[in-house]
């Protein structure tokens, strides 16, 4: 496959050099360059997104308050007010890990 490149003209001159030195083209020590430096990076399983987070913090919730699959439950207790042990505290906002984590470590102590 043929591309083009704006490569540095002293680096064109030493790779001209080394391929007339090394008996091979331009070309294949470009390709070999460039086959090295991909050999060199991690593999994309290696390197997701979701190995650079930390683990979500977990704590015991004391269990299901209702079964999600059946919906006149859900609903019913959707509508209830907040269980007592939930009473006085300010809500937190589980996309916010931060202040989960705090809430979390709070309810821990």
């Amino acid at each position: 496959m043929k591309a083009t490149f704006d490569i540095d003209a002293s680096i064109m001159r030493r790779l001209h050099e080394e391929a007339a030195r090394c008996g091979t083209t331009v070309s294949a020590l470009v390709e070999a360059g460039v086959q090295h430096v991909l050999d060199a990076l991690p593999a994309p399983s290696e390197a997701t997104p979701a190995d650079a987070l930390p683990p979500v913090p977990t704590w015991n919730s004391g269990g299901f308050r209702v079964d999600i699959a059946d919906r006149d439950a859900l609903c019913r207790t959707m509508e209830e007010p907040l269980p007592s042990w939930c009473g006085g505290r300010e809500l937190v906002d589980i996309a916010d890990r931060d202040a989960l984590s705090r809430a979390m470590e709070e309810e821990e102590a």
